[in-house]
């Protein structure tokens, strides 16, 4: 019953803050429950662009592909538009440290649909000088496959030990398993509060890795990305994220957190 079905906005941050961080457990530093809504815009190479709505436990995500053209010679054969869309709802925490939630994703490419139920389970644990976290995500109910044979979904398991303090520093490490790549991604991420208003981030993860092809050392800025965010007198916060797809250009994020 359970089955795997690839949907590219699963597997993407959905806001600025998950950006800045290669989408890494080191983020969850600075979730706060108490945040009404927020509003998320990444704008990715190629004019593919990411929208998410967030409202308390409700979370809906929008990637526009945009039109796609198939064409020989600069003679447009075919023109099609292509776009996934993606509702969240969190569950109420079991206890104090497991959460679940609970999806349902729709993805549309040409004449070809599909769309599916998904779960995610995460765990974490506060230990003395570190936090251990663990996700299970991406589980799903396969409704409607693309075409009669079915694809495999990419089910991802993350492992994380993050707020490890040296200094004024908070250190993370992350270990990604997803069933679509050959071998495990790491993650590391630095973050610092530079001031009670301003907050920086810094990240790289070998998942972009195969982008290298200078041999120099640009190729070590692939997969970085950074960000930072403004906190303002009435407690409310902006998220701004950048990350490094070395050829491919940049992708650039905002996020509002009323």
């Amino acid at each position: 019953m359970f089955s795997q079905s690839e949907y590219q906005i699963i597997n993407i941050p959905e806001n600025s803050l998950l950006l800045s961080t290669n989408d890494s457990f080191s983020s969850n530093l600075d979730y706060f429950e108490n945040d009404n809504y927020s509003i998320s815009y990444l704008q990715y190479p190629a004019d593919i662009n990411f929208l998410n709505f967030k409202y308390q436990k409700y979370s809906f995500s929008f990637l526009n592909f945009g039109l796609i053209e198939d064409s020989i010679d600069n003679n447009v054969i075919n023109s099609f538009n292509s776009y996934e869309y993606y509702l969240k709802y969190k569950i109420s925490k079991f206890d104090k440290y497991l959460s679940t939630s609970l999806g349902f994703v729709y993805s549309k490419i040409e004449n070809y649909t599909s769309n599916a139920l998904l779960i995610n389970f995460e765990k974490k644990i506060e230990l003395n000088n570190f936090n251990l976290n663990f996700s299970l995500e991406n589980l799903s109910i396969l409704l409607k496959p693309y075409t009669a044979s079915e694809s495999i979904n990419p089910y991802k398991l993350q492992l994380g030990l993050n707020n490890i303090s040296i200094k004024s520093f908070h250190l993370g490490y992350d270990l990604v398993y997803n069933n679509f790549t050959s071998s495990p991604i790491h993650i590391i991420s630095l973050s610092k509060n530079i001031s009670k208003v301003f907050k920086f981030r810094l990240s790289s993860s070998t998942h972009f890795k195969n982008l290298k092809l200078y041999d120099n050392f640009k190729d070590y800025l692939y997969g970085v990305s950074l960000g930072f965010t403004l906190f303002t007198n009435t407690n409310k916060r902006v998220d701004i994220g950048f990350l490094n797809l070395g050829p491919s250009g940049y992708v650039y994020g905002i996020t509002l957190n009323l």
